[in-house]
């Protein structure tokens, strides 16, 4: 690891928002790399997801987290209870906002985190509107005086993306660094099994209704490595009988097209040929399974 100099600044910044703002694409976009699932459905992100960004003099750790406002059962719980931790741990807060709906609801929930950490709104999606249309609404925000910054970005371009990480390392605290700071030094703390379950689990949210994610998870169950190869033996959890045909799709066309798209993701991230077989499984109420939701990793 690299030696710190005088006033090298590291610490921990948290995305919170709604479902669907956009929190995983800034995370991707800001590292570079395909820590956390990108879908444009609901209840995609389940866990807080770490990202490491080294530059100049700094290294911030980003927190993904699920989008507010879960499920009452025991993964919508473990989901509430990671945004909560995220937040308890963090040392600045990074509110995302979608430019094209944020309205009086999310002002209230940013006024309610007033006092509890630096706070940096992101308006994301600007590359879908422009300032005359949201011209209103960020005057409101600009009422929200302990805001530290408002910063209006794109994920999808890259627009702002500089000005939201300088921001950030404004109110960083000063410290060493967590994590390697070479450039071919950690993105991510996740481990390689569970980026490649979120891979599978984020093909499939592509591919199936939008009713079915929250009941949806990925467990490996067989992993063997050899020269160049890796082999992967994955169970696909649904809750409900309905849900397995869903997944599966005529004459299986959907698992298919999972199959090909997690075995091309994986292979980016290994760096190894793929070898990947996946099999439904009903497990009715997995989600309000405390045992089972330990053996799938969401347990604090």
């Amino acid at each position: 690891m690299n030696k710190n100099t005088d006033g090298f600044k590291c610490g921990n910044a948290v995305f919170l928002g709604e479902p669907n703002v956009g929190k995983s694409s800034l995370l991707n976009a800001i590292v570079g790399e395909a820590v956390s699932i990108v879908t444009d459905k609901a209840g995609t992100t389940r866990d807080k997801i770490r990202g490491v960004l080294n530059g100049s003099g700094f290294q911030i750790i980003f927190l993904d987290t699920p989008g507010m406002g879960q499920k009452p059962d025991a993964l919508g719980k473990y989901m509430n209870k990671s945004i909560s931790a995220a937040v308890a741990g963090s040392d600045v807060i990074i509110y995302v906002l979608d430019a094209l709906t944020f309205g009086a609801s999310d002002i209230q929930k940013i006024k309610n985190l007033k006092d509890k950490k630096p706070l940096i709104i992101a308006v994301n999606k600007i590359d879908k509107t422009n300032f005359e249309k949201m011209y209103a609404r960020l005057r409101k925000l600009n009422e929200l005086d302990f805001v530290r910054a408002i910063i209006p970005v794109s994920a999808k371009n890259g627009k702002n993306l500089d000005v939201l990480v300088s921001e950030i390392v404004k109110v960083l605290p000063v410290g060493k660094a967590q994590f390697d700071t070479t450039p071919e030094g950690e993105y991510t703390d996740q481990p390689t099994r569970k980026m490649c379950e979120e891979i599978i689990r984020g093909e499939l949210i592509k591919s199936i209704h939008a009713e079915i994610p929250h009941g949806v998870a990925v467990k490996i169950i067989g992993w063997s490595e050899k020269s160049g190869e890796i082999s992967i033996d994955a169970d696909i959890l649904c809750q409900k009988p309905s849900h397995k045909p869903i997944i599966i799709g005529k004459n299986g066309n959907v698992l298919k097209l999972v199959g090909i798209e997690s075995r091309k993701a994986i292979e980016n991230l290994t760096g190894k040929h793929i070898r990947l077989k996946t099999h439904v499984v009903v497990r009715e109420g997995w989600s309000d399974n405390k045992e089972l939701l330990k053996e799938l990793g969401y347990s604090h």
